[in-house]
């Protein structure tokens, strides 16, 4: 049994962009995984107030219990501070209404990198210094508690 994983979601007001990353990811990783929460940050940039109301029905008609923040201005640093300060589950998905994913993720391919001191996965893509058929990244920290902190090689753990 695989433990639950929360989704924390950074999205602006782009009902095209943000239709087919929740397409994308209901295909390829979400069906595969118990999500316990479903977190979105709805910034107000790049389109209106009808763009932002069709964002919310996108949301609502896939994710009906999904939590969603909606400040009054628009700061990308902002939203992710408050999306990973809301996570409850032991593991978290990260995404960004520009993300497509074209391959299966499972539970199988993800959780056996949580190994050691590694304490964060991440997509990677040509964006990414994406090299051969590597899925991921992994990445090592020093503290559980610092998940932003990454290990540094020149320094004893």
């Amino acid at each position: 049994m695989n433990p639950p994983i929360d989704v924390v979601f950074v999205s602006g007001r782009r009902p095209d962009l943000l239709a087919e990353t929740l397409s994308s990811f209901q295909d390829q990783l979400f069906r595969h995984f118990e999500i316990a929460n479903f977190r979105v940050n709805l910034d107000p940039f790049g389109g209106d107030e009808a763009e932002h109301r069709e964002c919310l029905r996108l949301i609502r008609e896939r994710y009906p219990a999904a939590i969603v923040n909606e400040p009054k201005e628009a700061g990308f640093g902002e939203a992710v501070r408050h999306l990973w300060s809301t996570i409850t589950s032991p593991y978290a998905v990260h995404l960004e209404d520009d993300w497509v994913a074209h391959e299966d993720i499972t539970p199988e391919k993800i959780f056996p990198l949580f190994e050691g001191r590694t304490r964060q996965v991440t997509f990677l893509n040509k964006h990414k210094r994406r090299k051969g058929s590597a899925l991921f990244d992994c990445k090592r920290t020093r503290s559980l508690l610092s998940p932003m902190k990454t290990y540094d090689p020149k320094k004893p753990l």
